[in-house]
C-alpha cells in the first residue's frame, strides 16, 4: 500500500467522523422535585465527548432545590422551562415540541448515560437513514446493578418495553407526528413505542451498555403498570386473549417476586418469557 492509499483512507475516516458530528441529538429531561438525583443526570450530559447536543429541561414547577441544582449547569442547557404541567407525558410532549435535533430522546432525572453514548450513536448513524437507534441498559436500585441484553426487535404489538426507553433516539419527524398520548398515565411510552414499531423497524442497535436506568421510577413494575400496558396492547390491536394471558402471567410473576424475591420459581418464569417469547 503506497502513501496515496494511506492518505485516502485517512481522509475517508476523517470525513466520516466530521459527518457524524453534524448529527444533532435533542436530549429532554422532565423533572419535578428531583433534588436527590438530578445532579448525576446533568453531569452525564456535561461530560459527553460528543458536543452537538441540544439539552432541554422541562420542570414541573419544583418546590425543592431542583432548580438551584439545574442552574449550576446552565452552560449546558439550551432550553429550561419551569411551570406546572398535566403529568409526565404532557411535559415530554412539551419538550419534544421545542426540540430542533435530528434525533430526540428522553433522559429521566434519576438516570444517566455513559460519556460516549452520543459519540457511538453518531458513528452508527452517519451516512445512514435509520429511523431510530438504541443500546443496551444497566438497571440499578440502590447498591444493586444488573445488565440486560435487550430483545431483538420485531414488528409486533408489545405489552412490555423490550428495550429501555431512555436508550431510544428517534427521528424528530416521527416524534412530532406521534407524540405521547396523555390519556395514559404510566404506559404512554409503550404506546409510542408500538406506534414506532408498527411504522418502521429500520433501526441501529449498539450492543454496549450505555444507559443506566433507575428501577425506582414511575413505571417500575406494579399492578397499575400491568393493567395499563394490557390496555395499550389491546388498543394497538393485540389479540385480546393473548393480551389477557400475558397480563395474568406477569401478575403471577410479580406476586412471586413480591412474596419470595428473586427465587428459583421467579427466575424460571422470567426465563420462560425470553426463551419462548411468550405472546
Amino acid at each position: 500500500m503506497d502513501n496515496s492509499d494511506l492518505e485516502d483512507k485517512f481522509k475517508k475516516f476523517h470525513d466520516m467522523n466530521d459527518n457524524a458530528k453534524t448529527i444533532k441529538f435533542s436530549v429532554i429531561t422532565v423533572c419535578y422535585n428531583s433534588e436527590a438525583t438530578i445532579e448525576r443526570t446533568l453531569q452525564s450530559i456535561r461530560d459527553q465527548t460528543y458536543k452537538n447536543i441540544e439539552y432541554i429541561i422541562i420542570d414541573g414547577g419544583s418546590t425543592d432545590k431542583t432548580l438551584a441544582i439545574v442552574n449550576k449547569y446552565k452552560g449546558i442547557i439550551d432550553v429550561l422551562v419551569s411551570e406546572p404541567d398535566n403529568g409526565i407525558y404532557d411535559a415530554m410532549n412539551k419538550g419534544a415540541k421545542l426540540a430542533n435535533g435530528d434525533y430526540i430522546g428522553f433522559l429521566n432525572s434519576d438516570d444517566y448515560y455513559t460519556n460516549d453514548i452520543f459519540e457511538e450513536y453518531g458513528k452508527a448513524l452517519v451516512n445512514k437513514n435509520f429511523d431510530f437507534i438504541y443500546s443496551n441498559t444497566c438497571f440499578f436500585r440502590k447498591n444493586e446493578k444488573f445488565f440486560r441484553k435487550d430483545d431483538c426487535l420485531v414488528k409486533k404489538v408489545y405489552q412490555y418495553m423490550p428495550i429501555s426507553h431512555m436508550s431510544i433516539y428517534v427521528k424528530n419527524s416521527f416524534v412530532q407526528d406521534k407524540m405521547f398520548d396523555t390519556k395514559y398515565k404510566i404506559a404512554a411510552d409503550l404506546n409510542f413505542f408500538n406506534k414506532l414499531i408498527s411504522r418502521t423497524i429500520n433501526f441501529a442497535f449498539i450492543e454496549k451498555n450505555m444507559c443506566y436506568f433507575s428501577l425506582d421510577g414511575l413505571s417500575s413494575a406494579n399492578f397499575k403498570t400491568l393493567v395499563e400496558s394490557r390496555i395499550v396492547a389491546i388498543n394497538n390491536n393485540k389479540n385480546i386473549l393473548n393480551a389477557y394471558t400475558f397480563y395474568y402471567y406477569k401478575v403471577f410473576r410479580l406476586v412471586i417476586y413480591n412474596t419470595f424475591g428473586s427465587s428459583r420459581l421467579y427466575n424460571l418464569l422470567k426465563n420462560l418469557l425470553h426463551a419462548k417469547k411468550l405472546l
